[in-house]
């Protein structure tokens, strides 16, 4: 069981040249990813909000509203495309202390 979830959306998280379907789920913690069972990659994505630098949003294509990007504090990132984007970026800024612009 996970606790304190503020919100649980359904994602993709590009892994690569896949795009991995499953859940997004965000506490006061953390962001976590479960892959959908039937994806070729299936593991677990666990992403501390104290490893995030700032989180942006992106256009699909150049035109679909739907994707966000994390920056990490150690140079990596993880790009995301879903729905009820702005919703989600407002949370995690708000985690983040509103240092995540």
């Amino acid at each position: 069981m996970i606790n304190n979830v503020l919100i649980s959306v359904q994602a993709n998280l590009f892994r690569g040249v896949e795009a991995v379907g499953g859940i997004l789920i965000i506490t006061l913690d953390e962001l976590l990813f479960q892959p959908h069972k039937l994806n070729i990659q299936s593991q677990e994505s666990r992403i501390p909000l104290l490893e995030i630098e700032s989180v942006s949003e992106k256009n699909t294509f150049g035109l679909i509203p739907n994707g966000i990007i994390l920056n990490m504090k150690n140079g990596q990132r993880y790009q995301f495309v879903l729905w009820n984007r702005g919703k989600v970026v407002e949370i995690i800024r708000g985690l983040l202390g509103g240092r995540g612009n």
